[in-house]
Protein backbone atom coordinates (compact mmCIF):
# COMPACT_ATOMS: atom_id res chain seq x y z
CA UNK A 1 0.00 0.00 0.00
CA UNK A 2 2.80 2.47 0.46
CA UNK A 3 3.77 2.32 -3.24
CA UNK A 4 0.38 3.33 -4.18
CA UNK A 5 0.58 6.08 -2.01
CA UNK A 6 3.86 7.48 -3.16
CA UNK A 7 2.21 7.54 -6.60
CA UNK A 8 -1.39 8.86 -5.85
CA UNK A 9 -0.98 10.86 -2.05
CA UNK A 10 -4.11 12.45 -3.02
CA UNK A 11 -5.86 8.69 -3.32
CA UNK A 12 -7.27 6.20 -5.74
CA UNK A 13 -10.25 6.89 -7.71
CA UNK A 14 -11.60 3.10 -8.07
CA UNK A 15 -9.58 0.18 -7.30
CA UNK A 16 -10.47 -3.56 -8.55
CA UNK A 17 -9.06 -6.49 -6.59
CA UNK A 18 -7.75 -9.46 -8.88
CA UNK A 19 -5.38 -10.14 -6.06
CA UNK A 20 -7.82 -11.51 -3.24
CA UNK A 21 -5.84 -12.59 -0.39
CA UNK A 22 -6.56 -9.42 1.98
CA UNK A 23 -5.83 -7.07 -0.40
CA UNK A 24 -9.82 -5.40 -0.01
CA UNK A 25 -9.21 -3.54 3.84
CA UNK A 26 -5.93 -1.81 1.86
CA UNK A 27 -8.51 -0.68 -1.20
CA UNK A 28 -10.78 0.33 1.42
CA UNK A 29 -8.22 2.55 2.99
CA UNK A 30 -7.45 4.22 0.27
CA UNK A 31 -11.03 4.82 -1.42
CA UNK A 32 -13.21 4.00 0.74
CA UNK A 33 -15.62 1.11 0.15
CA UNK A 34 -17.45 2.96 -2.98
CA UNK A 35 -15.97 2.42 -6.28
CA UNK A 36 -14.72 -1.10 -5.26
CA UNK A 37 -14.88 -4.87 -6.74
CA UNK A 38 -13.55 -7.96 -6.61
CA UNK A 39 -13.40 -10.78 -8.51
CA UNK A 40 -11.13 -12.98 -6.60
CA UNK A 41 -12.53 -12.40 -3.27
CA UNK A 42 -15.75 -13.61 -1.65
CA UNK A 43 -15.28 -12.49 1.70
CA UNK A 44 -15.58 -8.70 0.27
CA UNK A 45 -19.32 -9.06 0.22
CA UNK A 46 -19.31 -8.91 4.32
CA UNK A 47 -17.06 -5.57 3.67
CA UNK A 48 -19.97 -4.25 1.35
CA UNK A 49 -17.67 -4.85 -1.58
CA UNK A 50 -19.50 -6.49 -4.74
CA UNK A 51 -17.97 -9.89 -6.06
CA UNK A 52 -17.98 -10.02 -9.59
CA UNK A 53 -18.84 -12.93 -10.76
CA UNK A 54 -19.52 -12.67 -14.77
CA UNK A 55 -18.26 -15.57 -16.75
CA UNK A 56 -18.59 -15.63 -20.35
CA UNK A 57 -21.41 -18.12 -21.23
CA UNK A 58 -20.11 -18.73 -24.94
CA UNK A 59 -16.66 -20.10 -23.48
CA UNK A 60 -17.25 -23.52 -24.99
CA UNK A 61 -18.49 -22.16 -28.64
CA UNK A 62 -15.33 -19.21 -28.39
CA UNK A 63 -12.77 -22.05 -27.67
CA UNK A 64 -13.86 -24.42 -30.60
CA UNK A 65 -13.48 -21.73 -32.53
CA UNK A 66 -10.51 -21.37 -31.68
CA UNK A 67 -9.53 -24.72 -31.98
CA UNK A 68 -10.76 -24.73 -35.41
CA UNK A 69 -8.62 -22.21 -36.69
CA UNK A 70 -5.77 -23.56 -35.28
CA UNK A 71 -6.91 -26.98 -36.76
CA UNK A 72 -7.25 -25.59 -40.20
CA UNK A 73 -3.85 -23.86 -40.04
CA UNK A 74 -5.53 -20.46 -40.11
CA UNK A 75 -3.59 -19.26 -36.45
CA UNK A 76 -0.89 -17.21 -36.73
CA UNK A 77 1.37 -16.24 -34.03
CA UNK A 78 4.03 -13.15 -34.35
CA UNK A 79 7.31 -13.01 -32.94
CA UNK A 80 8.68 -10.24 -31.71
CA UNK A 81 11.92 -11.66 -30.51
CA UNK A 82 13.74 -15.03 -30.06
CA UNK A 83 16.57 -14.86 -27.27
CA UNK A 84 18.31 -17.46 -25.33
CA UNK A 85 17.22 -17.91 -21.92
CA UNK A 86 20.58 -15.86 -20.75
CA UNK A 87 18.78 -12.54 -22.25
CA UNK A 88 15.84 -12.80 -19.79
CA UNK A 89 16.43 -9.27 -18.79
CA UNK A 90 17.11 -8.11 -22.31
CA UNK A 91 13.57 -9.90 -22.99
CA UNK A 92 11.54 -8.48 -19.95
CA UNK A 93 13.13 -5.09 -20.60
CA UNK A 94 11.42 -5.73 -24.31
CA UNK A 95 8.17 -6.68 -22.95
CA UNK A 96 7.98 -3.81 -20.28
CA UNK A 97 8.10 -1.20 -23.41
CA UNK A 98 4.42 -2.37 -24.25
CA UNK A 99 5.80 -2.15 -27.69
CA UNK A 100 6.70 -5.76 -28.62
CA UNK A 101 4.59 -6.57 -31.63
CA UNK A 102 4.08 -10.32 -31.06
CA UNK A 103 5.35 -12.98 -28.55
CA UNK A 104 8.95 -12.72 -27.04
CA UNK A 105 10.27 -16.16 -26.75
CA UNK A 106 12.78 -17.47 -24.35
CA UNK A 107 14.64 -20.62 -25.21
CA UNK A 108 17.66 -22.81 -23.58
Amino acid sequence: MSRVREIAPQGVDAAYDIAGQGALPDSIELRGAERIITIADPTGTSLAIPLSTAMATDGDRILAEAAQTAIDGKLRIVIAADLPLVDAAKAMAQSETGHAQGKIVLHP
